[in-house]
Order: structure tokens, then C-alpha cells, then sequence
């Protein structure tokens, strides 16, 4: 199907080109993007970032029966719920206000580095900002939506968008790259307007 993506190629210096992605697209974290990494030692295979983000979560208080439950799973949509419902104290939140974001750009480089065709896309991006427009998170997300024409303007967003800022922090470190130079040179052959069109178009 088609992707939850929106690209707004700015015409002004003063205001960024935005790629605008929510749940149907490959820079989601419930898409499934298989990926191995280690955590505390032990090498895991994970079949997407969230569940990633959601196991570190649970190790992080040695939660070792959650984490076992995150790994078994088939559901993003599960993985979260299960880590949402930690049982945290507030020692623990504050940890993992800070541990958590590191836990997320791991999650992203192991995806990107591990699945070429959504490292491309990723490339795609390059002259854009991404942005998790998701309507409902303030935090990873801007609090808006795909479809809210007032998202393309910043000063409008009603989250931080964390997950946005860390996809484009983890672009621009691959892009630097010498092993994804191949990639490179197609993305560099591509105007923004073909770019976008792709982003736009791309299935999962």
C-alpha cells in the first residue's frame, strides 16, 4: 500500500523542505525492518525499531518477563502496549528520559544499516527535515497530522518531534558513509521534486 507520507518542498530559505510521515510508511517504527543488535552482551534479532526500543525499555529495570513477551510478539501495536505498562518508579522515568533516545538511535541505525532499501529512502530525505506527524504524540511526534495543511510551517508543531530530529541525525552519519557510496550517487542523480515523488509513492 501506499505510504503515510507527505513531502513540501519550500520555495523560501527562511522555512525547511519537510518529509511528513506517520503509521503506512518506511520511516515508521512499526514497520517491519529486521534488524540484529546486541543488548547487554547477548545478540537479539528484532523485526522492528519499536520492538527494539521497547525491550531496552524493559531491560532497563530487568523486567526480564516483559522483555521476553516484547521479543515474542508479531505486534508493534503489542510490543507497546506491553512497554507502556512497566511498572516504572520515577528513578527509573528519569533514566529513562535520557537512556530511552539513545535506545531509540540505535534502533535506527540497526535499521538503516541492516536494510539497504530503506537506507535509500532514507538517503531520499537529504535536503528535507523529516517529521513524525503523528496527531496523537507530542514528544517523538509534532502533534499534527499528514493531512493538517498548517503542519508544513514549524512554529505551528505541538510536539517535538524527536523521532524526526533523530532520522535526520542518523541520515546525515550514514551519508558520510564511504560503504553507501553507490547509494549516494543515485540520490545525488535525483532532483528533490523526483525525490519527493518517490517518497510519496513508495509502497511497504
Amino acid at each position: 500500500m501506499a505510504t503515510d507520507t507527505v513531502v513540501y518542498i519550500s520555495n523560501s530559505p527562511e522555512n525547511p523542505s519537510l518529509v511528513l510521515f506517520y503509521s503506512e510508511t518506511l520511516f515508521s517504527n512499526f514497520t517491519t525492518s529486521p534488524f540484529k543488535a546486541r543488548v547487554h552482551g547477548k545478540e537479539y534479532r528484532f523485526q522492528c525499531s519499536e520492538q527494539y526500543f521497547m525491550f531496552r525499555k524493559a531491560m532497563l529495570i530487568n523486567d526480564e518477563e516483559s522483555a521476553h513477551q516484547i521479543l515474542a510478539s508479531n505486534s508493534p501495536a503489542k510490543m507497546k502496549a506491553i512497554g507502556r505498562k512497566l511498572k516504572m518508579s520515577r528513578s527509573d522515568l528519569t533514566k529513562w528520559a535520557t537512556v530511552g533516545i539513545a535506545a531509540m538511535r540505535e534502533a535506527l541505525v540497526g535499521k538503516f544499516t541492516q536494510n539497504e532499501r530503506f537506507r535509500l529512502s532514507l538517503f531520499r530525505t537529504r535536503g528535507f527535515e523529516l517529521v513524525e506527524a503523528s496527531p496523537t504524540d507530542t514528544v517523538w511526534g509534532i502533534g499534527m497530522g499528514t493531512n493538517d495543511v498548517e503542519a508544513i510551517d514549524k512554529a505551528n508543531w505541538k510536539g517535538k518531534n524527536q523521532l524526526g530530529i533523530l532520522l535526520d541525525d542518523v541520515r546525515d552519519e550514514l551519508w558520510r558513509c564511504d560503504e553507501y557510496k553507490k547509494e549516494r550517487e543515485i540520490v545525488e542523480k535525483e532532483s528533490m521534486a523526483k525525490r519527493a515523488s518517490i517518497l510519496e509513492s513508495e509502497t511497504i
